[in-house]
């Protein structure tokens, strides 16, 4: 006499289901965080990507602060940037210098958002 265990059977199809099931969760879960990675990734490249497309803008030094490496402009609109035109303060990017610069003076600067805060790439004394 033949005896099929089907019991035995189908507890291996769950046991089959459940890792396959487990497997499926962890594969998931490796997806979102790949993804998560390449969003982050994305977002840090758009930030960068911004600087490419900053545009020349004109504007009125209204105050020079070398110590701080910070700069107070009297600027144009910045459409790269959605922001309309205004006196405010922007710190210098690491390599841009102010010397020879004077308050008063002409300027045109390209200007980016860098970790959530502006920072001036460039600044260029205007001939008037």
């Amino acid at each position: 006499m033949i005896k099929i265990n089907k019991p035995v059977s189908e507890a291996r199809g769950r046991r089959a289901g459940l890792f396959s099931a487990a497997l499926a969760s962890s594969l998931i879960g490796v997806m979102g965080v790949a993804n998560a990675q390449e969003h982050s990734h994305h977002s840090q490249h758009g930030e960068m990507s911004k600087s490419s497309k900053a545009e020349w803008t004109l504007a009125e030094i209204r105050k020079i602060d070398r110590e701080q490496g910070r700069i107070t402009l009297r600027h144009e609109r910045i459409e790269s940037l959605n922001m309309d035109s205004m006196t405010m303060v922007f710190r210098l990017a690491e390599g841009v210098s102010v010397e020879g610069f004077a308050e008063g003076a002409k300027v045109r600067f390209k200007v980016i958002k860098d970790s959530g805060r502006l920072a001036i790439t460039e600044l260029e004394l205007v001939s008037e």
